[in-house]
C-alpha cells in the first residue's frame, strides 16, 4: 500500500488536516510507483515534489525556514534539492527574514538507518535571537550555553557543508 511505501521512509504519522492550526503544507507531488516483475521484488517511489513558499521545521533543529521555490527530486532513497530552472540552489528565508541558499541531498530513513545527507548552506548575517539559540541547543548545547553565558548579540554566518550520517551525527 502507499502507507507502507511511505512508511519505509519514516512517514508513519498522518500530517493532519489542512485547516488545523499547524496543519500541513500543500505541494505538487508527481511520483511514479515502480516495481520489477516477480515475487518478493521491492516497490520503489520516484519522482518530483515541487514547492513554493514551503514552511519547514525539524524536531532536531526547531527553527522555522521557508523554502522559496524549487523541488525535491526523489530517486531511490535520496531526495535532491533542485532550484528554479533546474539549478542546484534552492533559496530559503529564515524566521528573521534572512535570505539564504542550500544545495545538496538527503538520504531518507530506512528500517535500520536514520535520515542522512549533505547540504551545502549559505547563511549570511542571521540575527542571533532567542529562538535561534534554543534551536542551536538541540545541535550543540555547548555553543548555545556559551552564547547565553556571554550574552552575545549580533549576527551569525554559516557557509559550507553540513553533513549528517545515518547514525544521526
Amino acid at each position: 500500500t502507499l502507507r507502507s511505501l511511505f512508511g519505509q521512509h519514516g512517514a508513519r504519522v498522518p500530517a493532519g488536516r489542512l485547516d488545523q492550526v499547524g496543519g500541513h503544507e500543500v505541494v505538487d507531488l508527481n511520483l511514479d510507483i515502480l516495481r520489477t516483475r516477480g515475487p518478493s521484488e521491492p516497490t520503489r517511489l520516484e519522482g518530483r515534489i515541487s514547492f513554493e513558499d514551503l514552511d519547514l521545521t525539524w524536531s532536531s533543529f526547531p527553527y522555522p525556514i521557508t523554502l522559496l521555490e524549487g523541488a525535491l527530486v526523489w530517486r531511490g532513497d535520496t531526495l535532491t534539492l533542485e532550484g528554479p530552472g533546474g539549478s542546484e540552489i534552492v533559496e530559503f528565508s529564515t524566521q528573521s527574514g534572512t535570505l539564504c541558499e542550500a544545495k545538496g541531498f538527503i538520504h531518507l530513513p530506512t528500517d535500520d538507518q536514520q535520515a542522512s545527507g549533505l547540504l551545502d548552506l549559505k547563511v549570511v548575517n542571521e540575527p542571533v535571537t532567542r529562538d535561534l539559540v534554543v534551536a542551536m541547543d538541540r545541535l550543540s548545547p555547548e555553543v548555545s550555553d556559551l552564547i547565553e553565558a556571554l550574552q552575545l548579540r549580533g549576527a551569525l554566518s554559516v557557509t559550507g557543508p553540513v553533513e549528517v550520517d545515518s547514525l544521526g551525527n
